[in-house]
């Protein structure tokens, strides 16, 4: 169980996080990170990217997406995951809120990816 207040807050959203990974469902997702040690978390979580698809699974795990761009730089000092909410209407509202709220280092400014 990860002990962290921005899990929590996901939590209270409605976002899972599934040991089987993403649904192959329509909803919105998060890409999280945290320095980890042996997968234990030992730093804050950050949220890297919120997104939406009518398939999440397929969504993230296309080579060119957020999740794969920063697991392949992180994954040997941190853990990176997805948490997603399954919704079948209503979702880009609540991806756009949760974008204004976060403000993710990952989402999409002008024509490309931003990393701080």
């Amino acid at each position: 169980m990860i002990k962290d207040p921005l899990f929590d807050a996901i939590k209270d959203y409605g976002f899972e996080i599934s040991e089987f990974g993403p649904p192959e469902e329509s909803g919105i997702y998060m890409v999280l990170y945290g320095e980890a040690y042996l997968g234990f978390l030992t730093g804050p979580l950050m949220i890297a990217y919120i997104g939406s698809s009518k398939n999440i699974k397929k969504r993230v795990l296309n080579p060119n997406h957020p999740y794969r761009v920063l697991y392949n730089l992180k994954h040997k000092t941190h853990l990176v995951f997805t948490a997603s909410k399954v919704m079948k209407e209503g979702y880009r509202e609540l991806e756009w809120k949760l974008i204004s709220e976060f403000m993710p280092d990952m989402n999409k400014v002008g024509k490309g990816y931003i990393l701080r």
